[in-house]
């Protein structure tokens, strides 16, 4: 069935594990209007936690996956790529994940 989870999407082994077969029928990334779709009770979506602010959708409510699922970005360049706005880029991407590994 090509409207669901690929077997590459990390939920793909939890819905597996609960005989689930979960069916997508919409494919937008606009946050706001998945969010709205589900505050009219059309359907459930799962996101990443920080992507998206509750504040005036009082009828969703947001369950973790148990258990945890991670996710990793990777972040690639052409060495030959010197551009002003790519350095600049990479020099923040790497600022960036020099936080985040130290927390």
């Amino acid at each position: 069935m090509k409207d669901t989870i690929s077997k590459s999407n990390p939920a793909s082994k939890i819905f597996q594990n609960m005989a689930l077969k979960p069916k997508i029928i919409y494919k937008g990334q606009r946050m706001n209007l998945i969010l709205d779709m589900i505050d009219q009770g059309v359907g459930i979506s799962i996101a990443m936690n920080k992507s998206f602010n509750l504040t005036d959708f009082n009828n969703i409510k947001v369950l973790p996956f148990i258990p945890k699922v991670n996710s990793q970005l990777a972040f690639l360049k052409r060495k030959d790529n010197t551009s002003n706005m790519v350095e600049l880029f990479w020099k923040f991407a790497l600022e960036q994940t020099e936080l985040l590994t130290n927390e």
